[in-house]
């Protein structure tokens, strides 16, 4: 082991993990340049977030693709979680960072889900977790009323609580601005002007559905949703 390695192990756990923090962030400046992803790519790059000092955690079926693509050129951090980003940056830069996300009535982020994975999803991983979970349902009735419980989500990407990807290691909502969904061209400015990025959201990845949410449901599904998702609907304070 040469000299400087044995320095840097003698450091104490949060001053190494600066270090390591320093050289990951200098790397990425130094190599990340937004021009290299026109068009955008469907990759992900922390470096994306070190250049613009940001962290977007990227909700599943929240329009986070449309939000990645037009901030960064590629997906960003894809799907992590902010205790997933805890452990990628240091406490300082975490603290640093300006963090954000999107949420989504329940409801109706329900029904996307489910029409997109239906449909095939983006990944071949995707298609493959439907064949084993959404296709053997007739419809969405029969899927809400037969699939959708505690367990599932909670091993499902897609349709997971929104909260879990927002609280940190000590179970508090961790970021400095909640977007929504229903106001996304808005909360998009609010975002890019923080950011000091002059960039106008493009749709990608948009939903084919002709109908309103609320038409695919009946009383006992609509509850259904009521009681799986009511701390999202709590916090983000959704009705249906």
């Amino acid at each position: 082991m040469n000299l400087r390695k044995t320095i840097f192990y003698l450091l104490p756990e949060r001053l190494q993990q600066e270090v390591k923090d320093y050289f990951r962030r200098r790397t990425n400046l130094k190599n990340f340049e937004p021009a290299h992803f026109d068009p955008p790519k469907f990759q992900s790059s922390i470096a994306a977030l070190d250049y613009y000092q940001c962290i977007f955690v990227h909700i599943p079926k929240n329009a986070g693709l449309s939000v990645s693509y037009t901030l960064f050129g590629n997906t960003g951090g894809s799907h992590r979680k902010i205790k997933d980003y805890q452990d990628i940056f240091s406490p300082s830069t975490f603290k640093k960072y300006y963090k954000f996300t999107f949420v989504r009535n329940p409801w109706d982020r329900l029904v996307s889900t489910y029409f997109f994975l239906k449909n095939g999803g983006l990944t071949q991983k995707d298609q493959i977790w439907a064949t084993n979970n959404v296709l053997p349902y007739i419809n969405f009735t029969e899927f809400v009323q037969e699939w959708l419980n505690e367990k599932n989500i909670t091993n499902s990407l897609h349709f997971q609580h929104q909260h879990v990807f927002l609280e940190d290691k000590k179970g508090r909502i961790a970021v400095n601005f909640i977007g929504r969904f229903e106001t996304i061209d808005e909360d998009f400015e609010i975002i890019t002007k923080k950011l000091n990025i002059d960039k106008v959201l493009t749709k990608t990845n948009t939903s084919k559905r002709k109908k309103n949410y609320r038409e695919y449901y009946n009383e006992e599904t609509k509850q259904i949703v009521a009681k799986v998702y009511q701390k999202d609907i709590r916090l983000f304070n959704y009705k249906f």
